[in-house]
């Protein structure tokens, strides 16, 4: 007989990263699979959970202080608090994926809080770096039109904004978030870093809208493309053997 190990009660924590039910799972899996686990072990996963969570948070609640400090004119202020957010950023995405940390909430929460600074940096860009918009307004203006195309798909679609989370999203994070940091911490503009991240980013707005039109229902954690196919291939082939 195998022997019932009882668990001490957690109590649910409604956050934007964490999902309750997710979490109750994922616990009651752990205690099955790995029986060796005592109950602190079990504790130091939820303190995890939760350390994420305001991890997330955080990125979304800094938005408005990096706009007060734009308004300050406070740069090297704002270019802390933006390269802390950033930072936090790359912790956030770690830890979710080392400790599988996923709900669709927290998708949605993480896509926020990236876009929140991204939009920050922008503006900052706007106030700080006049002379360098000047120069690259085209690539500014082709990369705004995606975007506004890709946000129209997606709220028509989905009624809501995407959560992809793909590799190309990734690389094109990557490649801003160092754009931004130098472009703010220096006195001369990256310009090859510059065209590096407009070509990603137009990558990634151009892959996303392709997948909106491809799939009918909101989705998250979908590497790309290639990945989108497959699996709708593995569904179709699925449902092909289903008895009539």
């Amino acid at each position: 007989m195998v022997p019932i190990r009882v668990l001490p009660a957690i109590p649910p924590t409604i956050s934007p990263r964490v999902d309750p039910d997710h979490v109750s799972s994922v616990i009651c899996a752990l205690a099955l699979l790995r029986p060796d686990m005592n109950a602190p072990d079990i504790f130091k996963m939820k303190r995890m959970y939760l350390f994420v969570t305001v991890v997330t948070f955080w990125r979304v609640a800094v938005f408005p202080i990096l706009i007060v400090t734009i308004w300050l004119r406070q740069l090297p202020l704002f270019s802390a608090l933006l390269a802390l957010s950033f930072l936090t950023d790359a912790v956030d995405g770690f830890l979710a994926r080392r400790y599988h940390v996923t709900s669709r909430t927290g998708a949605e929460w993480d896509s926020l809080g990236d876009d929140l600074t991204v939009a920050a940096a922008i503006i900052g860009m706007f106030v700080f770096r006049w002379d360098f918009i000047v120069q690259v307004q085209l690539f500014i203006f082709i990369v705004a039109a995606l975007f506004l195309i890709h946000t129209l798909a997606a709220v028509g679609r989905y009624g809501r904004l995407t959560s992809f989370h793909t590799w190309m999203a990734k690389a094109s994070a990557v490649a801003q978030a160092i754009f931004f940091l130098i472009l703010f911490f220096s006195a001369s503009p990256p310009y090859v870093i510059f065209y590096v991240a407009v070509i990603l980013t137009m990558l990634d707005l151009l892959e996303e809208i392709a997948m909106i039109l491809s799939l009918d229902e909101w989705e998250t954690d979908i590497r790309g493309w290639f990945d989108l196919r497959r699996r709708q291939k593995n569904r179709f082939s699925d449902h092909s053997h289903f008895p009539r």
